[in-house]
């Protein structure tokens, strides 16, 4: 048997029993030399061990152990103290020298490779003889204490020992108050997500309320459904880069998952363009290797490459997605966050957005909510302060001590409001100041009545910091204009010392609990707040001068890094130089941002970056008078189609003042008549453009800009001026250098020019302009001026019947302009799909329909699109008969129609108004609308497209004022019904035809002429029953067949002996199959 030292089989480290002979040796140290005892331990080693196996956790075993070894001088000794622990002993070190052994052992396990790819982590506590230790286990007793607080801190990581003179008990804030009835519905929720597929909730409150610890108890629920449970959560300062605060948790998933579903998520993802891989690092995507896409489709294609991802995420596992601090969030985030909530679908994916209240302080981050709330359904949930009986009990559960005075209990919780974390914070800085603290066990309160609690919680996180050390609280400061998360080798940065000293400094505020730790294995801790209230108070210690110094020194650093090869650090450049000394960086920064967001197609970031960089060029006064103009008109168009009609007419103001010569002046003028058309001013709008088109503008710009002044023309009724428009905007595109552009420009024009020419004529000709539109931006891929082209497709073949065709292409519609929340386009396909159901006398979905579209109209502010869906409205009460409101919206839509300018719109809206004011028994009234809108047809271009449904609105209005015995009027108004029929194709669709028979019909049988009526039932019946085979679903055809004047004209076929067709057969519905 071998006399030397026990050796470990496994690793080959010394036993534990080996402490016993180097007892010896530490007992006869000098005086006043220390020895350092290091006990590190494998990071969740029973988790590698259940998923990996025995063998594998033995591997790693060794690994570490072999690292360890590797670490150490060949003076000190490695033990494998038991199971995954392990001992360093150090003699001749100080505490803060074994620091620098523990921070190496780190980094070189962060950058080991184990086996099956896994990523291992280490924590470690550390200790530092006194003179009066006689025994190496005394210093083992006081390391195994720091490795117990490093693991309480966060893991990989590593902590020194401190007296326990100096700590304090731990209070319990375990305990669940009064949010069990919000629980119950975030739960419900998830059951329905469940069932259903995907739903979204809004988690609103005052900062401290409890948003988190709801989410965090709704992630034990979805423990127990099986669901997987991530965080995304924003800074007020900023943090990651674009889009990494949503992808790091949602890679987090990817990295969890078992090889095979890895390779099932790949598969189903396929190769995608690099900034989608580079997001996810743990998925190992494939990079298409084909030509990239032009930069118009490349934010498309990354956006559905995104929801590829969050699909095969949820298809192996259902997920709540915890957006919280919504009101911090970049703005392409947000735009990224509506796709994917807007596309989820069926997908069993809860999105939990979490929001400060009021709500209506964070303008952009509520807009985009209000906007978000106008396309999916969210649910909102707000969340109040404690009642002053619930604060009371989390005071007393915190303290586990029903013995505190009523007097002093009554004083905290009336100082809180009843607000969770300033009842936290406010006892634990009554537990760092000893007013309240732990005697054998139990907890006791050492306060006079002479006592007043801070008035608000700002009060209370300065009087716990100021408890730390100088040199903690400094690192804290540092730490707070960091955006996002910090690591400690940032604050030795900005400290000027080394990083072993910047983890002791952050020691004492992660035992407070003023900040937490959070990292992978493997990688160094990233240190947050735990609330941004701390974060505010350090960040207004700090003089605005000293701070901006601070910020150009921190961003000078971070461009070097940049520049080394971190693209994902450009925006925590830009914001820290926007923040730092006004200098050229500063601005050029936010310009590339800018520029940046711009190929993603980022409106919403490219305009927060452009008005950032405008700022910072005025304040350095060293830019481009062009770059400035520029940014001015891009960032003006950015307004326009964000329908932020107010600031896009603002900064449109400051551009004109920069317009130094007729080509600017043109692109100024031709943006003024971009906002005065998209908000109803249609005679300022053709003044603006007028001027612009006659500017010396480039050809591309000039095209656009003739092509809206022709549509404007066209929605006057200029029907004639919109053609020689759309005439000059093919003359001036041969000189448009590129390509791609000049085929879009193309399809413009026939899209135009085939609804000028359906407008006109109606003919064939004009369905196949449009449908050479749509073919050239299939081909130039771009989805969403397709969808436009079938929008305006849908509306023409509505005039043959072709209700399931229309359905289909709304419904591609209704999907594209969800998924890119273009909301001008969306209501009008509301508008659309809403009359499809009323033709189908589907009247419930039409009113759902028609009720959005008046939603996002009045929303987005605009006039023409209110009146039109009230309009809409106000001819399905009228079916419904509903009379009395019927006539009440008409009049409403009326009088906005005749505000906008617009004299086709005015018209339309006239004529519902009479029909529903007869239907009211008001034929006086009905009588005099229809007066007025045939005063405006007298001389208008489009007069011969609106006659026909002028004669079929006075011949309605003098049947439902004549009584069975005046031939007079009935012979009038079967006159007035003949003419309609009579009149061109291009009249109306078939159902108004087929109306118009009904009530030819009726006429015939007041005035007994039964041999005509025989002829028109026999036509009618023929009519309807092709309408009807024409609809292929059964059940859309039942709920047509069962329309009232239908109804009545089959009984009154059967009368005649007429066949005619049925629903008798059919089975009747109000729900069509899914749209």
């Amino acid at each position: 048997m071998s006399d030397g030292p026990p050796i470990d089989r496994l690793t080959g480290l010394l036993t534990r029993d080996a402490l016993d002979a180097l007892d010896e040796t530490f007992r006869v140290r000098p005086a006043g030399v220390s020895w350092s005892i290091i006990m590190a331990d494998v990071d969740d080693f029973k988790m590698i061990n259940d998923v990996h196996g025995h063998l594998a956790g033995d591997r790693v075993l060794q690994q570490v152990s072999f690292l360890l070894l590797r670490t150490v001088r060949e003076t000190d000794q490695v033990v494998r103290f038991g199971g995954d622990e392990f001992l360093a002993i150090l003699p001749h070190t100080t505490a803060t020298q074994a620091a620098n052994v523990c921070q190496r052992f780190l980094e070189d396990v962060s950058h080991e490779i184990f086996q099956h790819g896994q990523r291992v982590g280490v924590s470690m506590g550390l200790a530092e003889s006194a003179d009066s230790d006689r025994e190496i286990s005394q210093v083992v007793s006081r390391a195994d204490s720091a490795l117990y607080e490093a693991k309480a801190l966060g893991k990989n990581r590593f902590s020194f020992y401190r007296e326990k003179s100096r700590r304090t008990g731990r209070l319990s804030f375990d305990h669940f108050i009064d949010r069990q009835d919000q629980l119950r519905k975030l739960r419900g929720v998830l059951d329905e997500v469940l069932e259903g597929g995907s739903r979204a909730v809004l988690l609103t409150g005052e900062p401290g309320v409890g948003k988190s610890r709801l989410a965090a108890e709704l992630r034990h629920y979805c423990s127990y459904r099986e669901c997987s449970f991530v965080t995304a959560k924003y800074d007020e300062i900023g943090g990651p880069g674009p889009f990494a605060t949503l992808s790091a948790p949602l890679d987090g998933l990817v990295g969890g998952m078992d090889p095979s579903r890895g390779d099932a998520l790949r598969k189903f993802v396929g190769e995608v363009l690099p900034e989608t891989a580079a997001l996810f690092p743990a998925a190992s995507l494939a990079v298409s290797k084909e030509a990239p896409p032009p930069e118009w489709a490349r934010a498309r294609i990354f956006y559905e490459q995104m929801s590829r991802m969050v699909s095969g995420i949820i298809s192996a596992r259902p997920l709540v997605f915890f957006i919280d601090d919504l009101q911090w969030a970049y703005p392409q985030d947000l735009d990224l966050i509506g796709f994917l909530a807007r596309t989820a679908g069926c997908g069993r994916i809860m999105f939990l957005f979490g929001m400060r209240s009021p709500v209506e302080n964070e303008k952009a981050a509520w807009e985009w909510m209000k906007g978000l709330m106008r396309l999916i359904a969210v649910e909102r949930i707000d969340l109040h302060p404690l009642e002053r009986e619930h604060a009371a009990n989390l005071v007393l559960l915190a303290l586990k001590d029903p013995r505190v005075p009523q007097e002093l209990l009554d004083r905290i919780t009336s100082a809180s409001g009843g607000n969770p974390f300033y009842l936290r914070e406010l006892l634990r800085s009554l537990t760092d100041s000893g007013a309240i603290r732990q005697d054998s066990g139990r907890w006791s309160c050492r306060l006079d009545d002479s006592f007043e609690p801070p008035e608000d919680v700002t009060l209370v996180v300065k009087s716990r910091l100021d408890r730390l050390e100088r040199v903690s609280r400094e690192a804290l400061r540092m730490g707070a204009l960091i955006p996002g998360g910090f690591l400690a080798q940032d604050i030795a940065f900005m400290m000027e010392t080394d990083q072993v000293e910047a983890e002791r400094a952050l020691e004492d505020p992660s035992r407070a609990e003023l900040i937490f730790t959070g990292s992978e294995p493997g990688e160094a801790p990233e240190y947050r707040f735990v609330h941004d209230c701390v974060r505010s108070v350090l960040v207004s210690e700090i003089s605005p001068g000293l701070r901006k110094q601070l910020y150009s020194r921190l961003a000078a650093r971070l461009e070097e890094i940049l520049e080394s090869g971190h693209p994902e650090l450009l925006r925590k450049v830009a914001y820290c130089y926007g923040e730092g000394v006004p200098t050229g960086k500063a601005a050029r920064y936010a310009s590339r941002v800018a520029a940046e967001a711009a190929d993603r197609q980022a409106t919403f970031e490219q305009a927060f970056w452009l008005e950032r960089f405008l700022g910072q060029a005025e304040a350095w006064g060293g830019a481009e008078e062009a770059e400035v103009f520029r940014a001015l008109m891009d960032l003006a168009n950015l307004h326009i189609m964000h329908a932020k009609y107010a600031e896009a007419s603002r900064v449109l103001e400051t551009a004109a003042g920069q317009a130094s010569d007729p080509r600017r002046l043109g692109e100024v003028l031709a943006a003024k008549g971009y906002l005065l058309a998209d908000s109803g001013d249609l005679l300022r709008a053709a003044e603006a453009f007028e001027k612009a088109v006659e500017s010396p503008l480039e050809p591309e710009k000039l095209a656009r800009a003739l092509l809206r002044f022709a549509y404007v023309r066209y929605l006057a009724g200029e029907i004639d001026s919109a053609k020689n428009l759309v005439r000059r905007v093919r003359d001036t595109a041969p000189g448009v250098a590129d390509r791609n552009v000049a085929k879009r420009l193309e399809a413009s024009c026939l899209n135009l020019s085939g609804i000028i020419e359906h407008f006109a004529t109606g003919s064939q000709e004009s369905l196949d302009s449009i449908r050479k539109a749509a073919a050239i931006y299939e081909e130039t891929r771009d989805a969403l001026s397709r969808a436009r082209v079938h929008l305006n497709l849908a509306a023409m073949l509505g005039d043959s019947g072709m209700w399931d065709e229309q359905i289909r292409l709304l419904r591609g519609c209704l999907r594209v302009f969800t998924e890119v929340g273009d909301a001008q386009s969306l209501m009008i396909t509301c508008m659309n799909l809403s009359a499809v159901h009323r033709s189908l006398n589907q009247l419930e979905i039409a009113e759902d329909l028609a009720n959005r579209a008046l939603e996002l109209a009045e929303a987005a502010g605009s006039m023409p699109r209110q009146a039109g869906a009230m309009s809409a409205v106000a001819a399905i009460e009228r079916r419904r008969g509903n009379h009395g409101r019927a006539a009440e919206l008409a009049a409403r839509a009326v009088e906005m129609a005749a505000a906008t300018g617009q004299a086709p719109l005015a018209v339309g809206c006239m004529l519902e108004s009479a029909l529903a004011l007869s239907a009211a028994g008001e034929p006086l009234r009905a009588d005099g609308i229809l007066g007025e809108a045939e005063s405006l047809l007298e001389k208008a271009e489009f007069r011969p497209q609106f006659m026909p449904a002028l004669l079929f609105a006075r011949g309605v209005v003098l049947y439902s004022n004549a009584t069975v015995v005046d031939e007079e009027q009935n012979e009038q108004a079967l006159a007035l019904f003949r003419e309609f029929r009579l009149s061109s194709p291009a009249a109306g669709d078939p159902l108004d035809l087929l109306e118009a028979m009904y009530y030819e019909a009726e006429c015939l049988q007041r005035l007994e002429r039964d041999d005509e009526l025989h002829g028109i039932l026999a036509s009618s019946a023929a009519l309807a029953g092709r309408l009807a085979d024409g609809i292929e679903n059964r059940a859309s055809r039942a709920d047509f067949l069962s329309t009232p004047f239908i109804v009545r004209l089959i009984e009154m076929c059967s009368r005649e002996g007429i066949e005619a067709p049925s629903s008798d057969l059919l089975p009747a519905s109000s729900e069509p199959e899914d749209f």
